[in-house]
């Protein structure tokens, strides 16, 4: 079993070159999107209705349209006016991601003390206080650091989590110890947002503080907390707090033996502590398609032939994409530790789920599950932006929640597909996965991506690019 969640990549290249290569295409599709034609300047932030000019901008029918009139708009706009218009103009529901990117990029620019004030105090939905989390995570003016900080010790689960991913990104000057504050957080994608900024911040300060979180922990968040400290010190003791608090110059603990969970399930793919797992498996037409790339090694086959010789078998001779996915996944349901709560959804032109809810993994939910999917077959369009948003709200109306107990959605997602758009409906690549990694700055949600044979890596790179940092490798 591979020690940390995210594994090898096999089949592709280099995982960090995918994700780069995916955020540059979004990059360069905002900018072309945003950037303002030559000629007569629009109103600016010397126009008294401000506002004015931004609802007028809005009500551009199509979005890049909308986007270069907004950013013409807001182009050297500040102040609270101008920073309210955003939040509460701009910033609204399914909104397309570029004109979202635009009022994200004007908000961070502002220099005004009292506008990023302002703009909180308009801020009122999750959605609005994640995209003024985001501006604020941008910028170093003055002033943009005591929102940030309020934020982070809001009531709302959702702006503290916005918040510390945020905080995370920015240069300030103790930072680190706000971070190290909220490893002690109630809400639990709120501690795995702090694990991940300290190991952007890769301060030695947090090593001990780290460790002490890993033994409170129970599951995903274990691999959360090695991950970090890997990242800090280069070093690799995984899941062994003693070893880490050694590392931080100290003694280990003396206090009762501690055990980590064990993997959720035995996999040649991917490793997770995870407790709250939803499987997602692809069943679209083009999962027909055939497999092109090598058949697996030698390794792999052993490593799923402990789960079966007949699924061992199954992947060697496996001739699609589907073949190969799906072998993988049912060898993932029959390891299955029991008490791991999951589900398991197949998306073609819409989701469906074998149980509807995340259900203790038991002999009797592990056979249903893998009953369901043994038999199917792929055909239809593959809704991959139907499928995210099934996946981070199942009723598909509220992205940002994620309840708490026994409700509590997946904080672990096994994404398996190609990746392929549909020929109809959601086709533009700057909408699809943008708008799942924003909902994910508030959900961390780990996405585990298996791309079956040759896919589509743009959208599955954003993916499993975080934050949280996930894991891309190819099947078979």
């Amino acid at each position: 079993m591979h020690p940390n969640p995210v594994c090898r990549i096999r089949n592709r290249g280099s995982y960090a070159s995918w994700v780069r290569i995916a955020r540059f295409l979004l990059l360069l599709a905002v900018m072309a999107a945003a950037v303002a034609p030559t000629g007569p300047t629009g109103p600016t932030a010397e126009a008294a209705d401000v506002r004015t000019a931004v609802q007028r901008a809005m009500t551009k029918k199509d979005p890049k349209d909308r986007a270069m009139e907004l950013q013409r708009v807001l182009e050297g706009a500040d102040g609270d006016d101008a920073a309210r218009a955003v939040a509460e103009l701009v910033f609204r529901e399914d909104e397309p991601q570029v004109v979202l990117d635009v009022g994200v990029i004007a908000l961070a620019r502002m220099q005004a003390p009292d506008a990023f004030g302002a703009a909180a105090a308009s801020s009122r939905t999750h959605l609005q206080r994640a995209l003024l989390a985001e501006a604020l995570g941008r910028t170093d003016v003055p002033g943009s650091l005591l929102p940030l900080l309020e934020m982070a010790r809001s009531t709302l689960p959702q702006a503290r989590t916005a918040a510390i991913n945020a905080l995370a990104e920015r240069s300030d000057a103790g930072r680190v110890e706000d971070l190290m504050v909220a490893l002690t957080d109630p809400h639990a994608p709120v501690r795995s947002a702090a694990m991940r900024g300290l190991a952007m911040c890769g301060d030695r300060r947090a090593v001990a503080p780290l460790a002490a979180a890993m033994r409170r922990e129970s599951g995903r968040l274990v691999d959360d907390a090695a991950m970090a400290l890997s990242s800090i010190t280069g070093k690799r003791f995984g899941a062994d707090p003693r070893a880490w608090e050694r590392e931080a110059g100290g003694t280990a603990s003396s206090g009762p033996e501690w055990t980590p969970p064990p993997p959720a399930f035995r996999s040649p793919l991917f490793s997770t502590r995870s407790r709250r797992i939803l499987f997602v498996l692809s069943v679209a037409d083009t999962m027909k398609d055939p497999v092109s790339a090598p058949a697996p090694d030698s390794d792999v086959v052993v490593a799923v032939a402990k789960a079966g010789d007949d699924l061992a078998d199954a992947l060697r001779n496996a001739k699609t994409k589907m073949d190969a996915a799906r072998t993988h996944l049912r060898a993932m349901l029959r390891t299955l530790e029991d008490g791991v709560r999951f589900d398991v959804m197949t998306y073609g032109a819409s989701p469906t789920f074998a149980f509807g809810e995340l259900t203790p993994a038991d002999d009797a939910s592990r056979k249903k599950a893998e009953a369901r999917i043994r038999s199917l077959s792929p055909g239809g369009p593959g809704d991959i932006h139907e499928a995210l948003l099934r996946i981070f709200d199942p009723r598909a109306k509220a992205p940002f929640e994620n309840g708490a107990g026994d409700d509590a959605g997946p904080d672990t997602v096994v994404f398996l597909s190609d990746g392929t758009l549909p020929a109809t409906g959601m086709r533009d690549r700057t909408e699809i996965a943008p708008r799942a990694v924003r909902w994910n700055r508030v959900r961390q949600i780990r996405f585990l991506v298996a791309a079956a044979g040759q896919a589509e890596m743009s959208e599955l790179g954003m993916l499993a690019g975080g934050p949280p940092l996930g894991a891309l490798v190819g099947v078979p």
